[in-house]
């Protein structure tokens, strides 16, 4: 059987699209060639799209593959607004050329070359990288719909007031599906989750860092403080439907000349969008195991750190907390730290060495 070629678009290609992906039995499928292509997936029972594959080219292979090129997937959650139920567009993902594998319950694709995602909801995410798998899975058992998107490439992500960069990328979200009174199906993202492999640095801007009147160097012009830059040799886990961002394995941050180690480190952000768009604001900050905090001449330790950036109030615990200057040792069982009244508290079994010059 020769090549066939097809020129169409629009409700075309969706009857097109479906009349390849049944007749894959009775017809080569390796021989055919389509352009302008669209894959829609509807829930059977309620009509709901759930998502829809678009490609500029796509080659049919063997076994319900396809080879594509500028591809873009559209996955929808079902929302109400206003006392309707609308389909909303929660994730879009693009990339140059890719191989998508059809299956009701289990579609994959491969991608590569300008590999794009974007994740809305308040937060919006995008994130960019080379290479992604991106795999859908239904759970009968849990009723679960789940999107796993992976790669094993350096990845960058974006938000409104967040950079991140890694080594190798997972993104879990899941959505639970249950039957309503009137029968109808109720979709509700139960899950969000990103999480990169290694060698993670974020940037935060707007936060407000630990010990930030520490600083001996000035502070920044305006009301703006400065950026809040966090490095860790280990694995980042952002929760965002919990607003929670954790770091592990020797991690730094640091603003201006201030700098906070931890093995393990833990970001919990408001989930409100202020006016000016700036995204998600830091709400709390708690540094675990091994922690050191160093800047203004001094020099903290314990074995955890909880950080308050809206009281600007924090609590440094270890068996025992010490701090060391130039001309004071303290330790205790807890230092506890005021920065709006510029005070140092040393409490529980609290013992001091003060070093004075003679005159």
């Amino acid at each position: 059987m020769g090549r066939a070629d097809a020129k169409v678009c629009g409700l075309s290609a969706v009857v097109l699209a479906a009349a390849v992906l049944l007749s894959a039995a009775s017809a080569p499928a390796a021989d055919m060639v389509f352009f302008d292509i669209v894959w829609p997936k509807h829930d059977k029972e309620s009509g709901f799209l759930e998502w829809e594959l678009r490609a500029a080219k796509a080659v049919a292979h063997s076994h319900n593959q396809y080879e594509c090129l500028n591809l873009e997937l559209r996955a929808y959650e079902l929302v109400e607004e206003a006392g309707r139920k609308l389909s909303k567009e929660e994730v879009f993902l693009r990339a140059d050329r890719g191989t998508y594998v059809h299956s009701e319950s289990n579609p994959k694709s491969t991608l590569r070359g300008n590999v794009r995602t974007t994740l809305r909801g308040k937060d919006p995410l995008e994130i960019v990288t080379d290479e992604a798998t991106l795999e859908a899975e239904w759970d009968s058992a849990r009723r679960a719909q789940s999107r796993i998107i992976a790669s094993p490439k350096p990845v960058s992500i974006t938000s409104q007031n967040r950079k991140l960069t890694g080594e190798g990328m997972t993104i879990i979200e899941q959505v639970a599906v249950s039957k309503l009174p009137d029968g109808k199906r109720a979709r509700t993202l139960t899950q969000s989750r990103v999480r990169l492999h290694r060698n993670v640095v974020m940037v935060l801007e707007g936060g407000a860092g630990p010990f930030s009147a520490m600083s001996e160097t000035p502070a920044p012009q305006g009301d703006r403080p400065a950026p809040v830059t966090i490095s860790c040799v280990g694995e980042f886990a952002l929760d965002r439907l919990q607003n929670r961002a954790q770091f592990r394995e020797h991690v730094v941050l640091s603003q201006r000349d201030v700098r906070l180690n931890s093995d393990v480190l833990t970001l919990e952000f408001s989930g409100e969008m202020t006016q000016l768009g700036t995204g998600a604001k830091l709400r709390q900050l708690l540094a675990e195991r091994k922690v050191t905090i160093d800047g203004g001449g001094q020099r903290f330790a314990g074995r955890r750190f909880e950080w308050s950036p809206t009281t600007a109030k924090g609590v440094l615990a270890g068996s025992p907390a010490t701090m060391k200057s130039a001309t004071i040792w303290v330790k205790a069982e807890r230092i506890e730290f005021d920065q709006k009244a510029q005070r140092i508290r040393y409490t529980g079994m609290a013992e001091a060495e003060i070093t004075t010059k003679a005159e």
